[in-house]
């Protein structure tokens, strides 16, 4: 294993090294083609989660970095902006998903609480 300050000449030099190449004397991670087992393997574990937590309302950020970290072998920088991406993406299908939906209770009311909204955005922005 290197230590941040010394360059690589080979593949071996990097740790990880199926997920981490080295390109110009650097180790880098792989692109996503071609994948390994355990990737293919993540990708329907991933998306089989983050449907869980999209359905549960937790968002699933905490679970989302773990799994990059375990199956596609991220640094934690990397994982927190993939996790952060993933959620926006649940949280915008979600949207969509139960915008025309009418509450129950209310038949002339969306199920979305645009007003629990309005008070919510601000402070979280």
């Amino acid at each position: 294993m290197l230590a941040d300050d010394e360059k690589c000449f080979v593949d071996s030099d990097c740790s990880n090294t199926p997920y981490y190449l080295c390109v110009s004397n650097e180790c880098e991670h792989k692109d996503v083609f071609p994948q390994e087992s355990l990737e293919i393997v993540g990708v329907f574990v991933f998306g089989f989660i983050m449907a869980l937590c999209t359905v549960a309302g937790i968002g699933g950020g905490g679970i989302a970095i773990s799994m990059l970290i375990a199956f596609f072998k991220f640094n934690t920088k990397p994982a927190v902006a993939v996790s952060s991406f993933s959620i926006l993406i649940c949280t915008t299908m979600r949207f969509f998903y139960n915008f025309k939906t009418r509450n129950p209770e209310k038949p002339h009311m969306n199920v979305l609480d645009y007003s629990l909204a309005a008070i919510m955005m601000p402070t979280t922005l």
